[in-house]
C-alpha cells in the first residue's frame, strides 16, 4: 500500500493555479477540513471585492467512474450535505480529471441534489469547466447568493413592500442631498481660487513674494476642501449602498410584467454602481492633504 497519494494535492494545487490565472484569489483551508478545502474570493478590475465562494476540491478517477456524456455524480455524505447548507456563503465542488487535465466544477444546491439512501448525488454538468468562462459564472453565484441574502433579510424583518419603498427613499434622498453639498463645496472652491487669482496684481519687483502668498492660500483651502471630503465619502458611500440595496430589493419584489421583464438589466445597472463603489473608496484615499 502507498503510503502516500498526491492525487487530492494535484487537484488542489491545479484549482489554486487556475483560479490565479483568472486573476481571483485562492486561499486553502489545510487546517482543519470540515468540507470546506479552499475560499474563492472575487476580483474586479484589480480590486478584491470580499465577496467569496467556498470550494470542496476532489480529484482521482473515482470519482469520474460513473460519468456520462453530460453530467458527473458526486456522492456526498449526511454530514457534508448538512454542513454544506447552513453555510452563508455559496460552495462549489471541484473535481480533478487527471486524466484529461480538465478542472469541472457545480454548485452546491440542496434542491438539485438527490437522495440516495444514507446520502445524497448531486449531477456535476461537464459544461462547466473551470477556465475563463467560469469568470462570469462565479459573478452571477456572488450576485444572486447577495439578492437571496437580502431578500431573507426583509422576510425576517417583516418588512412589506410599501416599507421598501419608504426606505429606499429616504436613503435616496439622504444620498442626493449629500452629493449636493459635496458638488457645492467643490464649486465653492473652484470660485475661490478663481477669485484669488483674480485679485493679484502683478509686481515685477514682488511677483515672487505675491505668487508664494497665493500658493499658501490656495493650499489652505485646498487642503479644507479635501478634509471635508475625505470625511463625506464614507458617508456618502454607505448611504449610497444602503440606497442601492433597497432599490435593488423594491425591483425584486416588483410584480408588473413590464418591470419584470427589464428586471435583469435594472440588476446589471445597479451591479454596476455597487462595483464602482470601491473605485470611489480608492480615488479618495489617494487624495494627498
Amino acid at each position: 500500500m502507498n503510503r502516500f497519494n498526491s492525487t487530492d494535492r494535484i487537484g488542489v494545487s491545479k484549482t489554486e493555479l487556475v483560479i490565479s490565472e483568472l486573476g481571483w484569489i485562492f486561499r486553502e483551508q489545510p487546517i482543519v477540513d470540515m468540507g470546506v478545502d479552499a475560499i474563492i474570493e472575487q476580483v474586479i478590475n484589480g480590486d478584491p471585492t470580499g465577496k467569496i465562494i467556498a470550494a470542496q476540491i476532489k480529484a482521482g478517477k473515482s470519482y469520474f467512474k460513473n460519468q456520462n456524456e453530460q453530467f458527473i455524480p458526486y456522492r456526498m455524505e449526511q454530514v457534508h450535505y448538512d454542513y454544506w447548507s447552513d453555510l452563508c456563503i455559496p460552495i462549489i465542488i471541484v473535481l480533478y480529471n487527471v486524466d484529461e487535465k480538465i478542472v469541472y466544477w457545480g454548485l452546491f444546491s440542496k434542491k438539485d441534489t438527490i437522495k440516495t439512501g444514507k446520502s445524497y448525488v448531486i449531477n456535476i454538468d461537464k459544461s462547466n469547466i473551470l477556465d475563463l468562462s467560469a469568470i462570469e459564472k462565479f459573478n452571477g453565484i456572488i450576485d444572486y447568493h447577495l439578492r437571496e441574502t437580502l431578500l431573507d433579510e426583509v422576510e425576517g424583518n417583516g418588512l412589506d413592500y410599501m416599507q421598501l419603498v419608504e426606505m429606499s427613499t429616504l436613503y435616496t434622498e439622504e444620498t442626493t442631498e449629500l452629493m449636493w453639498e459635496m458638488n457645492k463645496a467643490g464649486y465653492n472652491l473652484a470660485d475661490k481660487l478663481f477669485g484669488m487669482a483674480n485679485s493679484i496684481s502683478y509686481n515685477p519687483f514682488q511677483g515672487g513674494n505675491q505668487l508664494s502668498h497665493l500658493f499658501n492660500k490656495i493650499k489652505v483651502s485646498y487642503n479644507i476642501y479635501a478634509t471635508n471630503l475625505r470625511k463625506n465619502i464614507p458617508i456618502f458611500l454607505k448611504l449610497r449602498i444602503n440606497s442601492l440595496k433597497y432599490v435593488e430589493l423594491c425591483i425584486l419584489h416588483f410584480d408588473d410584467p413590464k418591470v419584470k421583464a427589464i428586471q435583469p438589466l435594472i440588476i446589471d445597472f445597479i451591479k454596476e454602481l455597487y462595483n464602482s463603489i470601491p473605485i470611489t473608496e480608492k480615488m479618495v484615499s489617494d487624495i494627498e492633504l
